[in-house]
């Protein structure tokens, strides 16, 4: 089980990614519930701490 922190900036189309782990990775993703789902999946057997602006109703659907 690896420990592993993920930042996202969420805006109402994107949300972009920070992810450490052995390094450090960025990417975004659509601020879409199917495509935050299938992102999170990849993680449900790690330790994971998740940060987030808060942006009012576009931090909904994660």
């Amino acid at each position: 089980m690896k420990n592993i922190i993920i930042g996202i900036d969420i805006s109402s189309k994107t949300l972009d990614i920070c992810i450490k782990e052995e390094a450090v990775s960025y990417f975004s993703i659509e601020n879409k519930v199917q495509v935050i789902k299938r992102f999170l999946k990849k993680y449900k057997t790690d330790n994971v701490i998740i940060a987030m602006e808060n942006t009012g109703r576009y931090n909904w659907n994660l």
